[in-house]
C-alpha cells in the first residue's frame, strides 16, 4: 500500500526540490562568469600568438576555463592542442593536452575514454623526471575509478600517488592525496581508515592553506 502525501507536504518537498534546483544553477552560474571573461581573454590572446608551444599552452588553459560551461568546446580545443603538440614534438603540451582532455570527457561521463587518454598520459610521464605530472595523472587515474564507483581500485592508484609524492615531497599535492583517499576508504565504509586520511588532510590544509 502506498502511503498518501498530504498535499501540504507535497508542496513543500517539491518547492525545496525546485528552490534546490535554483540554488545549483545559480552556483553554476557564478562559478561560470570568470571562466567566460578569462576564456575571452585567452581566445584574444590566441588569435596574436605566433609560436606553436605558445599556442598549445593557451588553449590548455582556454580549454580549462571554457570546461565548465561548455565541455564540447574544450574537447575541440583540447583535441586540437593535442594534435598540434604532438606535431612539434611538444611534450609537455602533449602532456598538458591529454589531462585536459581526460577530465573533461570525466565530467561529462565518457569514463573508458578519460581512461584510456590518462592512461596514455601516464605512460608519457613514467618517460620523464616530473613527479608533479606523475602524481598527478595517477590521482587522475584514481578519480575516474572512484567516479565509476571502484574504490578499491581507485585506492591502488591513490596509493601509487602518494608513494610518488612523499619520496619527492610534492608539497601541493599532499592535501588532495589525503582527502582522495579517506573519500575512497569513507565509500568502502571504512570509517577508522577514512576518519585517519581525513584527519591528515585538515592538519595539511591548515599547513598549506593556498593549496587547497
Amino acid at each position: 500500500m502506498i502511503p498518501k502525501i498530504p498535499a501540504k507536504s507535497l508542496c513543500i518537498t517539491v518547492s525545496a526540490k525546485w528552490y534546490c534546483f535554483l540554488f545549483i544553477s545559480l552556483l553554476l552560474s557564478v562559478r561560470a562568469f570568470p571562466q567566460k571573461a578569462t576564456a575571452d581573454s585567452l581566445s584574444k590572446l590566441l588569435e596574436t600568438e605566433k609560436i606553436d608551444s605558445n599556442r598549445v599552452n593557451l588553449m590548455y588553459h582556454l580549454a580549462r576555463a571554457t570546461n565548465v560551461y561548455n565541455p564540447d568546446t574544450a574537447l575541440a580545443i583540447s583535441y586540437y592542442a593535442l594534435s598540434l603538440a604532438r606535431s612539434i614534438n611538444y611534450v609537455e603540451g602533449e602532456s598538458k593536452a591529454l589531462s585536459i582532455l581526460a577530465s573533461t570527457l570525466r565530467k561529462i561521463g565518457n569514463y573508458p575514454r578519460s581512461l584510456e587518454l590518462n592512461i596514455q598520459k601516464l605512460t608519457l610521464e613514467e618517460k620523464r623526471k616530473n613527479p608533479r605530472n606523475l602524481a598527478s595523472v595517477l590521482i587522475s587515474i584514481g578519480t575516474v575509478y572512484r567516479d565509476q564507483e571502484e574504490y578499491r581500485k581507485a585506492l591502488e592508484y591513490y596509493f601509487q600517488a602518494d608513494s610518488v609524492i612523499r619520496l619527492s615531497n610534492v608539497e601541493d599535492l599532499k592535501y588532495y592525496i589525503a582527502l582522495n583517499i579517506g573519500d575512497s576508504y569513507n565509500l568502502l565504509n571504512k570509517s577508522d581508515s577514512a576518519f585517519s586520511y581525513f584527519s591528515k588532510s585538515l592538519e595539511l590544509a591548515r599547513v598549506y592553506p593556498n593549496f587547497r
